[in-house]
């Protein structure tokens, strides 16, 4: 019994083991991306919750600033009026507690930052 094998025959059988290694190959490859993929997408949230804290921060900025300048301006108006000693006390007064006002909410800014910041390093070690 003599087997006999067509050039074509042999050529579609090369094909056929290639297709198989290549199959095996792209497994493989696949199969190496997908811890990095998950890692991407951890990443991705991180910058997520980075860019919010950066677009709220800037935020805050703007409204502490208004706040200040309706201070100072406040209390530019008290020193120019003519109302007397009192009245300029009391305004440069309400003035300080305006601005003591301003840091204590940038401080309650910042302790915040500081929880979400502890927060996501927990959840990034569990």
């Amino acid at each position: 019994m003599t087997v006999t094998l067509t050039l074509s025959q042999l050529l579609v059988g090369l094909l056929i083991v290639a297709a198989i290694v290549l199959v095996v190959f792209l497994a493989v490859a696949v199969a190496k991306l997908l811890p990095g993929l998950k890692s991407l997408s951890s990443i991705l949230q991180d910058a997520e919750v980075l860019v919010g804290d950066a677009k709220d921060g800037v935020a805050n900025v703007k409204v502490t600033v208004g706040k200040v300048t309706k201070a100072v301006d406040n209390l530019a108006d008290e020193v120019d009026s003519k109302k007397g000693i009192g009245a300029t006390i009391s305004g440069v007064a309400h003035t300080a507690t305006s601005i003591m006002g301003i840091i204590r909410e940038k401080e309650d800014r910042e302790y915040e930052r500081e929880r979400r910041e502890f927060e996501r390093e927990r959840r990034r070690k569990n």
